[in-house]
């Protein structure tokens, strides 16, 4: 019988098994710089679909993260295609919620 652990083992003992993108979806990881650039077709590309200037979007793959912010328009405008981590939606939470609880967005 496969239990979860016995598929972590199997998963973490077989280094072939770990890839680039299974390893980042272990951490909570959806979205990659690699899958916003494939998407959207060339960084330059993306860079003119979000309205931003092109060395943003290379300083997300610099920096091998793309903000928060970014992660949830990119999710819209893809339209569900790529997922915005876990955290980013987290974070979008608590600014709606302190938004609703004080009024105002913080600093």
């Amino acid at each position: 019988m496969l239990t979860a652990y016995s598929i972590a083992v199997q998963f973490f003992s077989n280094p072939l098994l770990l890839t680039q993108t299974k390893f980042l979806w272990i951490l909570g990881v959806t979205m990659t710089y690699d899958q916003v650039l494939r998407h959207f077709g060339s960084l330059t590309q993306a860079a003119q679909a979000l309205d931003v200037e092109r060395q943003n979007v290379h300083n997300w793959g610099a920096r091998r993260r793309i903000p928060s912010k970014w992660q949830l328009k990119i999710e819209s405008m893809s339209r569900g295609v790529l997922k915005a981590d876990a955290s980013a939606k987290r974070e979008a939470q608590e600014i709606v919620s302190y938004i609703r609880r004080n009024g105002k967005a913080r600093a």
